[in-house]
């Protein structure tokens, strides 16, 4: 019974309210994007805190489906899943900037460019004049919203999108730097033990060596293989540099707290400790 409760309550999250996550699922392909322009919606907080309860769920069940995930101490699960639910994101939802820069990259021929697309098909606007996702909610005023995440939405643009659009980056690459980001946060923290970050580096260390393949079976030459990886390796602190400027606004506006997001991920630790 108490494991049906728990697969009742990630049902929920996930399938009860319509969010990005359950799009995806639903479709049933992971290659396209779960909207089209037409499902555009202007962004606010409330929509993100709709969206992010189901991110945080499917990465951490994502996680938890490693062979050595239940070898971990409970320490470690937290180290492990924090940088995935934290890092993660730049106005409304914790994951990692490149998310949005890869999702506005996609949909350039689907939307106008003075919109930026959020992972979950809400957009502001880039216009300095626009109100487009900039307006007033009962949580954030827009003034707050423009002071933190305007220079954010700037670095962004200048420092991930406008790189990934100059080196053409392919849906492939894009992947293989949203995993390598992942696994990279997590070894660059102090609290993780030995064991698991060994284990994180072989990870790298596989995902260097399936993007050698992948270019190789694209019969490229070796030096336009190193050129096109190193390329690619580039964009990383890139988007670390941008990360951390993401999270030291939502640390001043005590995001993850006013959300709770660091409750949710210790229930989900807590549980699998359980089963």
């Amino acid at each position: 019974m108490r494991e049906e409760r728990l697969y009742n309550e990630r049902r929920s999250i996930l399938y009860c309210v319509r969010n990005s996550i359950s799009e995806i699922l639903s479709a049933g392909d992971v290659n396209d994007i779960p909207f089209t322009s037409k499902d555009l919606t202007e962004l606010t907080f409330a929509g993100i805190r709709q969206d992010i309860r189901a991110q945080i769920l499917a990465t951490y069940e994502w996680i938890r489906g490693w062979n050595h995930f239940n070898c971990l101490s409970t320490s470690d699960k937290v180290e492990n899943s924090a940088p995935e639910m934290h890092p993660v994101s730049f106005h409304h939802r914790s994951m990692l900037p490149d998310d949005e820069a890869g999702l506005a990259r996609q949909l350039k021929l689907k939307c106008k460019a003075h919109r930026f697309v959020m992972f979950n098909g809400m957009f502001v606007g880039i216009a300095e004049d626009s109100d487009e996702g900039w307006r007033d909610e009962t949580c954030i005023s827009a003034s707050l919203k423009k002071r933190f995440y305007r220079p954010l939405l700037d670095r962004v643009l200048a420092d991930i999108v406008h790189p990934m659009k100059a080196i053409n980056i392919t849906f492939v690459e894009y992947v293989m730097l949203k995993a390598l980001v992942t696994f990279k946060s997590t070894t660059s923290t102090c609290n993780i033990s030995p064991a698991l970050k060994k284990c994180l580096l072989s990870q790298i260390d596989l995902i260097f060596g399936a993007l050698s393949l992948h270019y190789a079976g694209q019969k490229m030459s070796s030096g336009d293989v190193a050129e096109r990886m190193g390329s690619v390796v580039l964009l990383i602190s890139n988007i670390f540099e941008v990360g951390m400027q993401c999270l030291e606004s939502h640390q001043v506006i005590q995001f993850f707290d006013l959300w709770k997001l660091d409750d949710l991920l210790i229930k989900l630790i807590s549980e699998s400790k359980q089963m």
